[in-house]
């Protein structure tokens, strides 16, 4: 039994972590740039208030695979970084974010399955690894920690914990609902595509930045031929489609650095930073003859076109063709027109 004076000491003891909590939201509160920074916040919280914890790592599903990735650690033992208490793939943190239950050992030196499966022995100590999650219950991740007094991780000290989380939940959730806002307003709806304002926003800032820097870029105008007779003859449904089709092999056919956008009904616009001439048409052949075998790639989806689909593209380049930021577009868009009058489904350039 715990005596009266031995509660009053624990409460003293539990007040300070308590009220860090609060100071923790506000700190989330502040942070709106990179999940990292609301990762390290917990982490800064969990040394501050519990010393007694020695290793953390917080980890997070990548984007693409759903597989957790380190986000960030504080491990100061490498030897338990190898094991199922921080190892990824098989480790406790990924059954804890499949699952959604905490994982608990009291203490290592007791714990037979640790002891079997881990060539540590004698290794004393205490491991929690508990979830994070967001209002809904979506879970964004994991949060382990270890502490090398048995027995550390009791009732109070999993609930704050746990409120750690929880608040780093709701913070993460806020920040990518405003970054998805933000980039919904800034996207083509229909194609993915960046919008014509976004383009002339981050076009402004890179024109400047080439120029300071002297370096070439490229601007490629691309139109789908014949699009109004598709729409004419199947329907609109139809070049939604179509629409679609082309806006995804664009994307597979260009640079992560590159800014793709439509620029108005079939029209499409691209920015090639840092690429010459040369290069600009490099990469518009590789986009006209990537939408080109759309007909082949995708043919049970396409083959009631009875024909390819096809683009006609112009090419401008920064300084050899233009100077101005505005001509260069202008450049580009006479060059278009300049590939249909040619026969349309090429590049036209110089």
């Amino acid at each position: 039994m715990i005596n009266e004076e031995q509660k009053d000491f624990r409460y003293k003891n539990q007040v300070p972590s308590l009220l860090g909590l609060v100071e923790l939201s506000l700190k989330f509160q502040g942070l709106k740039k990179d999940p990292q920074e609301y990762c390290m916040e917990a982490i800064r919280y969990i040394n501050r208030f519990f010393p007694e914890i020695t290793d953390v790592a917080i980890y997070m599903p990548d984007a693409k695979t759903g597989t957790l990735e380190l986000s960030i650690d504080r491990i100061t033992n490498r030897k338990l970084a190898s094991t199922e208490l921080f190892r990824l793939g098989d480790g406790h943190s990924w059954e804890v974010y499949l699952s959604g239950f905490s994982r608990l050992i009291p203490n290592l030196a007791e714990d037979p399955y640790f002891l079997s499966k881990e060539n540590l022995p004698g290794n004393n100590g205490s491991y929690f690894c508990f979830p994070i999650e967001q209002s809904n219950l979506k879970r964004v991740g994991t949060i382990s920690v270890y502490s090398p007094d048995p027995f550390f991780f009791d009732e109070h000290n999993c609930i704050v914990l746990g409120k750690v989380s929880t608040l780093l939940g709701m913070a993460l959730e806020m920040f990518y609902s405003i970054k998805e806002a933000v980039e919904r307003s800034f996207r083509d709806e229909l194609t993915g595509a960046y919008n014509r304002r976004f383009f002339n926003e981050h076009y402004e800032h890179e024109y400047y930045r080439h120029k300071r820097y002297k370096t070439p870029y490229g601007i490629l105008m691309l139109d789908i031929d014949f699009f109004k007779k598709l729409n004419d003859t199947f329907g609109h449904a139809i070049g939604d489609l179509v629409l679609k089709k082309v806006s995804d092999s664009i994307h597979v056919n260009i640079r992560k650095s590159d800014t793709f956008a439509r620029w108005g009904g079939e029209e499409f616009i691209i920015f090639l930073p840092d690429t010459n001439d040369q290069n600009a048409l490099l990469v518009a052949e590789k986009i006209r003859k990537g939408i080109e075998d759309l007909y082949i790639t995708h043919k049970t989806e396409l083959d009631f076109l009875r024909a390819p689909i096809t683009v006609s593209i112009g090419v401008a380049a920064f300084p050899s063709d233009c100077e101005d930021k505005t001509e260069m577009i202008t450049f580009a868009d006479s060059n278009l027109y300049k590939a249909k009058h040619q026969g349309r489904n090429r590049v036209a350039a110089g």
